[in-house]
């Protein structure tokens, strides 16, 4: 599964040498020559409707107006390899009629998209229950499109269960992801999931179930709070503030209660740019990443970009090898009764 990860814009971390990376047109709304900053070599351009949707739900802030050419236009300018045409996300609070009525705007400017730029289209998908999401994808194929991107959440159930935010790991999230990358397969077309998370397991999870690319910012979220991530396993803390997601503290948070011998190999081993700087001592290396939240963000997306590495091989080499790859990293993960349910589950769908 290819990795994109998520950047904010002008409001960038330096040092962080992108390869391939999301940004959204939203961080460029109101910059009058649109123009990324940062380095990088493959840009995924989302189109800020998700974002124009919550800040205007949530009348925070001034309330955004929308203007279909001028998101197009900041499209044009930064010339991405992929970009999405302006969707309308579905709301869990909508009745269906409403839904079906958001799609058909999304379908619509799927259609003014491609009649009017020369863009890379990757449109988004948006469905309420199986049928809808079926017939909505087969749609898209007959425009001619073999690489969609999934929208608003769904499980597969006839009433709809979607919601805004983070796609947290259970099991109705991917048995979904199952039915429609294999659904996708039979068609010719390739998903892209959005905001998938800065995890290696449920990194592996969505690549073993087939899906093609995901995107997630949280490498930067967990270093703000002071998490990094760690290979093949979850986060761990590494900050200097006052979140501790959910570590008992009471005798003190260090680094020998934080990491088990193991863990504390995986962190002397880190090839990663920041602690290459520091000699091959879990402690030190540590004790550095504790020092700044950028420093942790280089960590974060250094580590996501080795499992997007790690999974490539291994699905080159047969579905086989990669299924052992995940069986022994979940030995001991708290996640195992999931992974379990992906792998019989992949079996009724594939």
């Amino acid at each position: 599964m290819d990795y994109w990860a998520g950047e904010l814009g002008n409001n960038f971390i330096e040092g962080i040498q992108h390869g391939n990376v999301m940004d959204s047109v939203y961080n460029f709304l109101k910059s009058e020559e649109p123009k990324i900053k940062y380095p990088y070599e493959n840009l995924f351009l989302d189109n800020g409707a998700f974002s124009i949707f919550k800040n205007n739900y949530n009348k925070k802030k001034n309330e955004v107006q929308i203007n279909l050419n001028s998101i197009i236009d900041i499209q044009e300018k930064l010339k991405p390899k992929f970009t999405i045409p302006f969707d309308y996300p579905l709301d869990p609070q909508m009745n269906i009629k409403n839904m079906e009525q958001n799609w058909q705007k999304t379908v619509k400017n799927v259609d003014y998209w491609t009649s009017c730029t020369n863009l890379n289209l990757v449109p988004a998908l948006h469905g309420w229950n199986k049928t809808s999401l079926n017939k909505n994808l087969h749609l898209l194929q007959k425009k001619d499109f073999d690489y969609i991107a999934l929208g608003s959440a769904f499980i597969l159930k006839e009433k709809f269960k979607g919601f805004f935010g983070d796609r947290q790991p259970n099991k109705n999230i991917y048995e979904a992801f199952l039915y429609l990358s294999s659904l996708g397969k039979n068609l010719g077309i390739d998903i892209h999931v959005f905001g998938l998370g800065a995890s290696p397991l449920t990194y592996h999870f969505a690549a073993f179930c087939e899906i093609k690319s995901s995107d997630s910012s949280g490498y930067r979220r967990k270093a703000a709070y002071g998490k990094i991530i760690l290979p093949q396993t979850a986060e761990r803390y590494a900050g200097n503030g006052s979140a501790t997601f959910g570590l008992k503290t009471k005798n003190g948070l260090t680094y020998k209660k934080i990491f088990s011998n193991e863990e504390k190999k995986k962190l002397a081993e880190c090839g990663c740019p920041e602690c290459r700087k520091i000699s091959k001592h879990g402690y030190r290396r540590w004790k550095h990443l504790c020092s700044d939240w950028k420093i942790r963000a280089i960590h974060n997306k250094w580590v996501m970009e080795q499992e997007e590495k790690i999974s490539h091989e291994l699905i080159q080499q047969g579905w086989d090898c990669y299924e052992e790859f995940i069986n022994k990293m979940m030995e001991k993960s708290r996640l195992k009764w999931l992974w379990a349910f992906i792998r019989k589950t992949k079996q009724k769908y594939f």
